[in-house]
């Protein structure tokens, strides 16, 4: 896959303290559609993915992407096996009003 993904948009203005980089959600995208394309399973694909979607981030900007994807791996399970989510369903009952 071609590494030039990394220069991509970056965000800033008054809400942020530093540039952020876009670029690795739309890299881990475009890798785990590959993955699916080839038949990989989620879990063998999810791995390698993240760590094509992070190459060329360094030091704060990589630890706070990997943290940033590994905590919605399972949004992106669910679009890669074309699962609807079950989150919400989940919190529902906690939510009822008393």
């Amino acid at each position: 896959m071609d590494r030039s993904i990394n220069s991509g948009l970056y965000l800033s203005g008054r809400g942020f303290r530093r540039p952020i980089r876009t670029e690795p959600p739309r890299a881990l995208r475009e890798f785990l559609d590959v993955a699916r394309a080839s038949g990989m399973d989620f879990d063998s694909a999810w791995e390698s993915s993240v760590e094509g979607a992070l190459y060329g981030c360094r030091g704060s900007d990589r630890r706070d992407w990997s943290y940033a994807i590994r905590e919605t791996r399972e949004v992106w399970r669910s679009a890669y096996l074309y699962e609807p989510n079950r989150r919400l369903e989940r919190w529902a009952g906690v939510l009822q009003p008393a």
